[in-house]
């Protein structure tokens, strides 16, 4: 996910600085409505430059070139996205990998600079924003709760969750939450962060699920349930032995998780290490919550990503009923 201030009808961006963030999630706050949160931060510098291009040609001239510019990757409208610049004469003109695919002069152009620097503990967090809408910024103002601060993590943060009205963050080790409190300054955040627990984390970005009154969640040591005030470990020795055992190492970071609310089952969806190449995942283990007991291990085909969905009888959708939508 990319944080950046923007003007998109001309792919241009004001800002010389923006994050590409691991996860993104959107939390509904008690005090303050909607807004986006995002960790585990890489800031990246963009320069706002103008250049002369021509069809067919790796040549543009840009008065304004330095030498700073070398290996950044650049966009804009005529050039093929993901072009780099390869070298750069200074004052006069830039050398792209790619040839241009029109002739315009003074076209606006974004350089994204190289040596992006990561900040693992960093989170970022958005203007409220309200239903169906999406924010307007993600800079601190005076007007809006907009806001940036490091959270207490061992390591970097992996994902978040929201339950019972607060916002857990997770790293591979710990969690920490963030509490709404009352009050919004230009420079007190409207979230609290505190430490909440030390030893219960996330395994990777999707391995979590909720239920109507409980989440569910994979760390490094167990498959734990969250009720809003502790953690406790599902899978017994046998369970949990057996399924980090299975896991390919390779591949940890394909682990995600899904609640089929049909069957009143937690599914896990996981790359084995009998699996094909590519890593794609190829098991399923799921947790009966309504009866606390653990199905057998499926065999899947190709489960990028699972969600639900009404079963539909020709143009008219099931009421109360569901089907589980694997995809690759």
């Amino acid at each position: 996910y990319e944080i950046k201030e923007c003007d998109w009808s001309s792919d241009v961006c004001s800002s010389d600085l923006s994050y590409t963030a691991n996860f993104m999630r959107i939390y509904s706050t008690p005090n303050v409505g909607s807004i986006l949160v995002a960790g585990d931060l890489t800031a990246v510098t963009q320069v706002s430059v103008t250049g002369n291009i021509v069809n067919g040609s790796s040549t543009i001239v840009m008065p304004s070139a330095t030498d700073n510019l070398l290996g950044g990757t650049i966009l804009a409208n005529g050039i093929p996205t993901g072009s780099v610049i390869t070298t750069v004469n200074v004052g006069a003109n830039v050398v792209i990998n790619s040839n241009a695919t029109s002739t315009t002069d003074l076209v606006p152009m974004n350089v994204t600079l190289p040596d992006p620097v990561n900040y693992p503990v960093t989170v970022q967090w958005s203007q409220a924003f309200g239903l169906n809408e999406a924010p307007l910024t993600w800079q601190p103002t005076i007007t809006n709760v907009a806001n940036q601060l490091e959270v207490p993590l061992r390591g970097p943060a992996i994902d978040a969750f929201p339950s019972n009205g607060q916002f857990f963050l997770c790293s591979y080790w710990d969690t920490v939450v963030f509490s709404p409190i009352n009050y919004s300054t230009t420079s007190s955040p409207i979230l609290g962060v505190r430490l909440y627990n030390q030893g219960r984390g996330m395994l990777s970005s999707n391995c979590w699920a909720n239920t109507d009154d409980k989440v569910y969640g994979i760390d490094a040591r167990d498959i734990w349930v969250f009720d809003g005030q502790s953690f406790q470990g599902l899978g017994n020795q046998r369970v949990k032995n057996w399924f980090y055992d299975q896991l390919d190492p390779d591949y940890v970071d394909r682990i995600y998780m899904e609640v089929n609310t049909q069957k009143n089952q937690v599914e896990i969806y996981y790359t084995n290490k009998t699996a094909p190449a590519g890593g794609v995942p190829n098991r399923m283990l799921s947790y009966r919550y309504d009866l606390n007991i653990w199905n057998p291990p499926r065999e899947v085909e190709s489960a990028t990503f699972s969600c639900e969905s009404p079963i539909w009888t020709g143009n008219v959708a099931k009421d109360r009923k569901s089907t589980r939508l694997n995809s690759s």
